[in-house]
């Protein structure tokens, strides 16, 4: 359910467009580079943390949280005829697992799968933000959340960079809950497109 609600908050994006004609737009051709959903296949953090209580930490943030499979970006390029985004901007969305108000009050060692295992400690936010193409198509920059309620969520976007092989990295400092409280860490993450449709 909280899928859906992230492609309807970006609908309701696009709805609200003027429509007027864009001679030369280079939408075409950013929607084939970039559209579409991406699956996360490594995330790093900067500092080892435990988040399953086990005593042991690690940088390595796939052995110490099994939601974070269910992490994905949504990139959007609009049509041309859609003129809410400027015509080197995108709609991003990414979904991001963080530590509720349970996961801060349970003790024991949560256990930690090699394949996505959705648990209670863990809600799923949708980061919401306008990007912005760099000219050489490597790099983007995300602006700051659409309305008061995505500027709740605990993101901090630092650094945007699109590969040759459909693949996004993404530096953010985040808040991370620990076996010893909340953390603040940089973390890097890199997600590959495994599908053209938003």
């Amino acid at each position: 359910m909280k899928k859906e609600f992230y492609l309807i908050a970006c609908a309701i994006l696009f709805i609200a467009c003027d429509k007027t004609d864009e001679e030369g737009s280079n939408r075409p051709l950013l929607k084939e580079k970039f559209n579409g959903k991406y699956e996360l296949i490594s995330s790093v953090s900067d500092k080892a943390v435990d988040l399953n209580n086990d005593g042991i930490a690690s940088k390595n943030l796939f052995a110490e949280n099994s939601t974070m499979f269910f992490s994905e970006i949504v990139i959007q390029i609009p049509h041309e005829e859609d003129l809410f985004l400027k015509e080197n901007e995108f709609c991003f969305t990414e979904l991001w697992p963080t530590g509720n108000d349970l996961r801060q009050k349970y003790k024991e060692v949560i256990t930690t799968y090699k394949t996505p295992v959705n648990n209670p400690f863990y809600d799923l936010k949708c980061n919401i933000r306008i990007g912005h193409f760099q000219d050489d198509l490597k790099s983007g920059t995300l602006n700051k959340d659409v309305d008061e309620y995505w500027e709740k969520m605990p993101a901090n976007y630092k650094s945007v960079e699109f590969g040759e092989d459909e693949t996004i990295k993404i530096t953010a400092v985040r808040k991370l809950y620990t076996k010893k409280g909340w953390i603040t860490t940089e973390i890097k993450s890199l997600y590959k497109r495994y599908t053209i449709i938003s």
